[in-house]
């Protein structure tokens, strides 16, 4: 063999002998990645993203969540991932994917967070209950932590007594005086149903005595304000007996409030009759009609430079009634259907005052005896102290002239009204 070649090959050998171990130094020599231990917390600082109070368990109207990690020589084309899940039925609330810094070619080393934070018009951010997180460094995970979102403490936010309600069971018509047939119902709006809670209700009577007592056990959970409903009523068809009563309240063995209200004593209206024939004939001449009006009430009109106004009053023991004939001359009174319609709510606002209207007025188109069309609205409306109102407006146009045939009325004067307004309405004559 060539001298030479011996020699080159010998080299050779040792320079690959050389060469290994610098490898192994230059491989043990790259950095790999590290992690910590995934942190819960209340909030994160903005800047480093490291934890600041950290704790396990959070309020149930907490506004945010967050979860940090310390990260080392991690690449930043590296991937990773928050799953945040439910412990009792392993659902995901969310999972948060990401790459660590893609428009930098380095390692990172500092902190990573996530966060569920309370969106608008939420409630809350999660159920209560038991939760866990879970951090994955590209798709391996690295950490986890559990947490706990604690049950709420259920709120009650208002109670009201009504009359009637709607499909929620939120109040409709409240009120404080009730008809001895008619059901008082109790509404109580709460911020959370929260399993394990109580709301009672005791019904009592001026003697002291309680009437009804009724437990509600809370048994599922509901994380928006709803209304639980309790009512009273007579039993077997028997009106409750009149008189002042209360309605009380409890939270989880707490009174929260008392409410008073009273079932008033069936009113026995005079009966209305028209037998004596009694002709209201003073605006015959300049205003062109004549209408009756029941016995024993008694006429009183006015008149200005817009017209005339007939007062129709009742017996004492009817004074919650009243029946009023208001003419307008032309140029007094709206012409256009929005102006119309303006000028009929004015008439209901100037009635009700400070009551409250419910519901809308219900609109009908009829005809008098001669033909003559007229439009026919009824309003109702509540007074929280006194009950219930009606309003009975018949507006038609004739003769170059408004007629508006106005009927009020408490509801406990309703049949009164009605026989009174409608018999003396279908009387009038025009000239």
């Amino acid at each position: 063999m060539n001298n030479k070649l011996v020699k080159s090959i010998i080299a050779s050998t040792i320079l690959l002998f050389l060469l290994i171990p610098l490898m192994m130094v230059s491989t043990s020599c790259a950095k790999e990645p590290a992690f910590g231990t995934l942190t819960m917390c209340e909030s994160v600082n903005p800047e480093t993203k490291e934890p600041v109070d950290a704790k396990n368990e959070f309020d149930f109207n907490s506004e945010g969540i967050y979860a940090s990690i310390a990260i080392e020589n991690v690449s930043s084309e590296d991937s990773y991932r928050f799953v945040w899940k439910s412990l009792k039925d392993n659902t995901i609330a969310a999972e948060i994917p990401g790459k660590y810094l893609e428009s930098e070619k380095r390692l990172i080393t500092g902190h990573i967070s996530s966060s569920l934070t309370l969106a608008e018009g939420k409630s809350a951010l999660l159920p209560a209950g038991k939760y866990m997180v879970e951090f994955y460094h590209n798709e391996e995970l690295k950490s986890s932590a559990e947490f706990t979102i604690k049950s709420p403490k259920a709120k009650i936010m208002q109670v009201s007594l009504a009359k009637s309600v709607d499909d929620n069971f939120a109040p409709v018509e409240p009120a404080t005086v009730f008809e001895p047939s008619e059901k008082v119902n109790a509404c109580i709006q709460i911020d959370y149903l929260v399993p394990g809670d109580t709301v009672q209700s005791k019904w009592i009577d001026q003697q002291g005595n309680t009437v009804m007592e009724t437990p509600l056990n809370i048994d599922r959970e509901y994380y928006d304000p709803s209304w639980i409903h309790f009512f009273l009523e007579g039993s077997e068809g028997n009106p409750m007996p009149a008189g002042e009563y209360k309605f009380e309240v409890y939270l989880n063995g707490e009174l929260f409030g008392q409410y008073p209200f009273e079932i008033i004593a069936p009113h026995v209206a005079g009966k209305v009759t028209f037998e004596q024939n009694n002709q209201f004939t003073e605006a015959k001449d300049k205003y062109g009609f004549v209408i009756s009006y029941p016995d024993s009430w008694q006429p009183s009109w006015e008149e200005d430079n817009t017209g005339i106004t007939a007062n129709f009053y009742p017996p004492l023991e009817e004074e919650a009634l009243s029946l009023l004939m208001i003419v307008l001359n032309e140029g007094n009174y709206p012409t256009g259907e929005k102006d119309f319609e303006d000028f009929v709510y004015e008439i209901a606002e100037s009635t009700r005052g400070t009551m409250k209207q419910v519901g809308d007025p219900v609109f009908t188109e009829k005809n008098l005896k001669d033909g003559t069309s007229y439009a026919e609205l009824v309003f109702y409306f509540n007074d929280e102290q006194k009950g219930n109102f009606g309003l009975l407006l018949s507006i038609f146009l004739k003769n170059d002239k408004m007629y508006i045939w106005y009927g009020f009325a408490h509801e406990s004067f309703y049949q009164s009204l009605n026989t009174a307004y409608y018999t003396a309405f279908n009387s009038i004559v025009f000239n």
